[in-house]
């Protein structure tokens, strides 16, 4: 959680800091604002950053989804190269394994990936002539 924003007497503060007066002259510029708001906004500041530090400290930037590793980890398990990229020696040996008349279970078991993915590569490629018992998914029109 992040902390709360600085009171607007401290970034007037902090901005008449910044444009390069010193105390002595912010004090005689501006004569509702004292030392003490000086020191405050000095304190409220480096509190701010402190807070913020601890937050990041705390939390990592873009924290990996457990799910996701989980059943691309468990894919692997039993199918070694599941989610690896296709090469183009893969899509021909791909196109004429289901040319051949092999399954996607088949097929499969050869490239090491799952028959879904076969399936859908073959859907990409709009090859899908596979012989099993299940019909491959329809191909999405677009209009």
């Amino acid at each position: 959680m992040n902390p709360p924003p600085l009171t607007a007497k401290s970034l007037q503060v902090l901005r008449l800091i910044a444009s390069g007066l010193d105390y002595p002259q912010i004090i005689e510029s501006h004569p509702e604002l004292t030392y003490l708001d000086i020191f405050f906004a000095a304190e409220e500041a480096l509190w701010q950053n402190e807070k913020r530090q601890q937050t990041e400290e705390e939390l990592p930037p873009n924290p990996p989804s457990p799910s996701a590793e989980s059943a691309m980890e468990k894919a692997r398990r039993k199918h070694a190269r599941a989610y690896a990229p296709w090469s183009e020696k893969e899509d021909a040996e791909l196109k004429a394994l289901n040319a051949a008349g092999k399954s996607a279970a088949e097929i499969a078991v050869h490239f090491q990936r799952q028959p879904s993915a076969i399936r859908s590569r073959l859907a990409k490629m709009q090859a899908n002539t596979l012989t099993e018992d299940a019909p491959p998914p329809p191909m999405i029109q677009h209009e």
